[in-house]
Parts: C-alpha cells; structure tokens; sequence
C-alpha cells in the first residue's frame, strides 16, 4: 500500500469487494505477521501526523470570534486572520477608506498565547512602523482616495489595495471556516481539516479528484486560486469616476490595461509563493500553534484523539485484509469494529451535549 492507495477510494471498494470462500481452506493460508505490524506501526506515524496538522486547525477553531480586527491584545481569530469590523462581503473589501482597517495604520497589540509574544513575527498587517520591517509592504498613504496624484501613484496605489483586499477575502473566508468549525464534532473537525490542507496541497482539482476516486491534483491549484482571486479583486478596487482614475484617452487606457495584466500576473505569482509560504507557517507542523503554544496545540490534539483513533482502527482493518487469512481478518474485524463503534459513541454523545450546552 503506497501513499497514492491510501488516497485512492477506489482502492478500498476493490479490497473489500472479494467474496468469501471456503474458510476452512482459507484458515490454512499463510498469515504475513511482520507485514501487518509494519503496516500498523507507518499507520501510526502517518495517523499522528494527520493529527498534528489537524490540531493544527482545529486550534484556530476554538478561538474567540469576538474581535474579528485583531487590534486587541486578546488572541482571538482575528489576531491571525484580520479583517474589517463591518465587512459583509470579502470580494468587496475596500468599497470605502475605513473598509480597511486595520490595514491603513496596523496594530502594535501585544498577543501571547504561551511563551512567545506574536508580535515578534510582525506579520503585516500586525506589523508596527517600529519593527525591523515595519509594515512591508503597506503604507498608509496607499489608502487613501485616489483622487488626481498622478497615473503611476494611482496606480501603485490600485495594486497595494488589490493586494490588501485580496488578503482579506481569503482571511475572511477563514475566518467563517473556522467559526463553522467551532459548532462541528471533533471528527468533523477533523474532516473539515484534512480538507483545507488537501486543497493547499493539489488544489480543488486533488479534493475533487478524491471524492471522484481520481486524485488527480495539481500543485499549482493553490496558488491559481491566489492570482485568480487577486485579477477579480482588482476589478473592485478601480474607480471610474472622473478625475480618480487618472484622465486618459481610450488608447492609452488600453495599453495600460495590458500593462495592468502583466503587472498584475507577476504579483499574482508572487503573491501565491508567499500565501503558500504563510500557509505552511501557519498550519503545517513544527510551525503554527505548534511552535508557538504547544500546549494548545496539544490540548486541541486531544480534543481529536476520537476520530483519530477510529482512523488508524480502519487502517488497522485495511493491513488485516492485505496481509492476514479471511479467518484472522474476520475475528480481528470483529474486534477493531467494537472499538470503533465505541469511539463513533463517544463522539455522538460528545456533539449532543454541545449541542444541549448551546441551547441552554
């Protein structure tokens, strides 16, 4: 079983579609013992992986909700994932001055979750003029209204709010994620969890490809949907009104819409490296809650441990079938099922009394 199989739904169909037969001819087939146990000691490695990703997450998904801006030295979602206080539509962010606070100025909060201040990675828009970097690549003159300064000020203005709306889109998209998440099961959670990263691993193309039984990803999805998002977002921010877009003929606007497209694509790029690179900063372990507050992450990887559990029970299923007779397999079925069903119990019953506990 390779890591492609394990992915592969169609895989698990064809090895649990045979058809019994004689089991007293069966009971004399080899039994492969090492091959089981070898297969069930990778299981667990990759289990304990899958978890500390999905920890990871589910981390973020426990976080108060309260403080969308992050500007509070409080952590909630928003320290991570900020956006504007009253904004209703991601795709819209920008429509007026105010709509991107707190981008025009920053914050200098003082958030620590554990032992480490998160100001000290000064990840914009966190950032503070104060800071090594300041608040690359922000500048609050960039938000201002356009006006008449000029075509290239304008422009370089139009691509930094591009820029800054298109970041929070995707945060508030985030942002609804997670805060749906707070109201799911721990193996929803989870589900939910292994999703996000198969999308930042292939693109929608690999989770599409999966449920169709044909993971057939690409690793340039994640960062299509970046520069996609970022090309419609920077229709939003053009203002056609007269004198703030900088007064040009027809022919010129044309060869500055071709410039535009070009200057557009390159950021685009640039941009997805980057987003790609935050996004492993953020969910990928070591990295993420995992090196900033180890206990939280931890305490959300027991906040899991269920649906985990049941995943490697089903993969223990799956090396029996591989490498044991039908004799073995039926009895050790029997037994994993048990525990499973156990497990399954423990997170129904878990989700009905957060359930109870959200109405009263």
């Amino acid at each position: 079983m390779d890591i492609k199989q394990a992915f592969d739904i169609s895989f698990y169909k064809k090895l649990f579609s045979t058809k019994g037969g004689n089991l007293e001819k069966e009971a004399k087939e080899k039994n492969h013992w090492y091959k089981f146990f070898v297969g069930c000691g990778v299981s667990i490695i990759g289990v304990l992986i899958v978890g500390l990703a999905g920890a990871n997450i589910v981390y973020f998904s426990n976080l108060s909700t309260g403080d969308k801006t992050g500007q509070g030295d409080d952590e909630t979602i928003g320290t991570y994932f900020p956006i504007p206080e009253n904004l209703k539509f991601g795709i819209l962010a920008g429509k007026r001055y105010d709509d991107f606070e707190p981008y025009v100025s920053g914050t200098d909060a003082e958030v620590k979750p554990a032992n480490i201040t998160l100001s000290k990675f000064n990840i914009p828009p966190s950032g503070n003029p104060d800071k090594m970097f300041g608040r690359w690549p922000y500048k609050e003159e960039d938000f201002d209204e356009y006006d008449d300064n000029g075509h290239f000020a304008i422009r370089k203005m139009w691509i930094m709010r591009s820029i800054a709306a298109t970041y929070i889109f995707w945060r508030a998209i985030l942002q609804k994620i997670f805060k749906v998440m707070s109201h799911c099961s721990p193996g929803i959670k989870l589900i939910i969890s292994l999703m996000m990263i198969a999308v930042f691993i292939g693109g929608p193309g690999l989770l599409a490809g999966i449920l169709s039984n044909n993971a057939a990803g690409s690793s340039s999805g994640f960062a299509a949907m970046i520069v996609f998002s970022l090309f419609i977002i920077s229709i939003t921010q053009i203002r056609w009104e007269k004198g703030s877009w900088g007064r040009l003929g027809y022919f010129f606007h044309a060869i500055a819409s071709i410039l535009d497209i070009v200057v557009l694509t390159m950021i685009g790029t640039f941009m997805a490296v980057v987003m790609m690179l935050q996004f492993i900063g953020t969910f990928i372990p070591p990295f993420g809650p995992f090196l900033f507050n180890f206990p939280g992450a931890m305490a959300a990887l027991g906040e899991i441990r269920q649906p985990l559990c049941v995943l490697f029970g089903f993969f223990c299923i799956v090396f029996a079938k591989m490498h044991l007779n039908k004799v073995i397999f039926s009895g050790m079925t029997i037994t994993v099922m048990v525990y499973i069903l156990m497990q399954l119990n423990y997170i129904i019953r878990s989700f009905y009394k957060k359930l109870v506990s959200k109405k009263e």
